[in-house]
């Protein structure tokens, strides 16, 4: 499945969709993060919303204050059922955790999808129908293209 540097390529990415690596699993992302900090390449990691939840394995890597925000946030939900973490379904309290939680890992370059896991952005042929979505990810993309 790789639908980022597909989409890359149908969005005028074109110069992006050589340097997409994808991994199954976040759980590792310290580890190829780590790599390509040794050879000073910068890692940019996009990934799906159930990152920031409670039992994501993928925080324990984070930063100790986004480990412990996620952790305060306080929310399980895994990728089949990301609907957890969708803002209609938290509180204001959380929401506002959630959103310093996802600008927090903006800084250290994850960027985390909002609306659900890849497989809710992108069609069979990588196409995004929802303008909201697409929007977020040509978003992601401008930022990697102008660092």
């Amino acid at each position: 499945m790789d639908n980022y540097p597909i989409f890359s390529e149908l969005n005028w990415y074109s110069d992006l969709k050589s340097n997409f690596y994808f991994m199954w699993s976040c759980s590792a992302h310290h580890k190829f993060r780590d790599l390509c900090k040794y050879f000073w390449i910068i890692p940019y990691f996009i990934l799906d919303i159930d990152v920031i939840s409670k039992n994501s394995q993928a925080k324990w890597w984070f930063l100790l204050d986004i480990k412990n925000k996620i952790l305060e946030l306080n929310i399980e939900c895994s990728k089949k059922r990301p609907e957890d973490l969708l803002d209609e379904n938290l509180n204001s309290e959380q929401k506002i955790l959630k959103s310093e939680i996802i600008n927090n890992l903006k800084e250290e370059n994850y960027f985390i999808l909002s609306k659900w896991a890849f497989e809710q952005y992108f069609t069979w042929s990588w196409e995004i129908l929802d303008w909201v979505k697409k929007n977020e990810i040509i978003t992601f993309l401008d930022i990697i293209k102008n660092n």
